[in-house]
């Protein structure tokens, strides 16, 4: 079926290219055969046509296809055969061979519409992970971050989505990684707890503080003792990336700070935010899909943090 609905974009891609082509060189022909319509429209419907065909082209060479997207070209379909039976309704355009074959193209587009339609219903619905794992990277039990971890598990719970809920203050480990990767330093039982947590849930919320422009010392420790070779991600042969043993997980991230978040960007270019998101999750396959910093956290108004809860609440659906 995913061939096939390939075969229908490619189809649709030769078609929108060669139409968009023909309308961007020759509008003053085009409109000349549509009695007379404005060749600078033709031409800018033209330049929207070749866009929307370069995108088929790489929608149809994806090795899956999002329903999204094959909702998006077939409403673009729909309205060019829309389009195309109004200009005679408006009597826009009026002699039967440019009515003719007007129509004849909205039929033809129509009929890939359909089938993009037809073979694209065998796509799944997105839904929600099912398993969510949330990690208050807080050493400190009463700390704010505890709350909001606390409001973003009651959420997915709500939502019908099994929920482990962790919170650092609680593991027991040593965060020193003290041999590097040289020897294999036996994990402690709460990190084994961690790490099975890791491999059961679809996706991973983490929510921690910012502290001197990164993690907490421990979260940081947590992360080193548990993504390990062989763990969480494994070099094979002579390759320079690795393989990311997490792979197929996704990672929401909540980062509370007193920074605001313009001046992390503008000023700190965003630091922490790409190493844990590119050099961190990303690099074991944890795909990050939210990463979101709230604050300023000192001196904040209940009604603040009132607004920081129900962002975290957001996180989980």
């Amino acid at each position: 079926m995913n061939g096939l609905l390939k075969t229908a974009f490619r189809l649709n891609a030769i078609s929108c290219l060669g139409f968009g082509t023909i309308f961007i060189l020759t509008p003053d022909t085009v409109g000349a055969f549509l009695d007379g319509f404005p060749p600078d429209i033709l031409r800018w419907v033209g330049i929207g046509l070749c866009a929307n065909g370069l995108h088929l082209v790489v929608a149809s060479f994806r090795k899956r296809i999002g329903r999204g997207e094959v909702i998006y070209f077939v409403l673009g379909d729909a309205s060019w055969v829309l389009g195309s039976m109004m200009l005679p309704v408006l009597g826009l355009i009026h002699t039967p061979l440019a009515i003719t074959v007007t129509l004849a193209v909205a039929l033809f587009v129509g009929t890939l519409g359909a089938l993009q339609t037809w073979w694209g219903r065998g796509i799944p619905k997105p839904s929600p992970a099912s398993r969510i794992l949330v990690l208050n990277g807080h050493p400190d039990a009463t700390s704010l971050c505890t709350a909001l971890a606390g409001n973003a598990a009651e959420a997915a719970q709500t939502r019908g989505a099994e929920v482990k809920l962790l919170h650092l203050s609680a593991l027991a480990f040593d965060p020193n990684l003290s041999s590097g990767y040289k020897t294999r330093q036996e994990m402690e039982p709460d990190l084994l707890v961690f790490l099975e947590a890791v491999r059961w849930c679809d996706t991973l919320i983490l929510v921690h503080p910012m502290w001197w422009g990164a993690a907490p010392a421990k979260l940081k420790g947590l992360i080193d003792r548990v993504f390990l070779p062989g763990i969480a991600f494994s070099y094979e042969a002579d390759g320079y990336f690795p393989k990311k043993l997490f792979e197929g997980r996704t990672a929401r991230v909540l980062i509370t700070t007193d920074t605001p978040s313009w001046y992390l960007w503008l000023g700190y270019r965003n630091g922490w935010l790409n190493v844990l998101r590119r050099q961190i999750l990303d690099f074991v396959g944890l795909k990050v899909t939210h990463m979101k910093t709230i604050g300023p956290i000192r001196g904040a108004t209940p009604a603040a943090i009132a607004s920081f809860k129900e962002t975290a609440r957001k996180l989980a659906n």
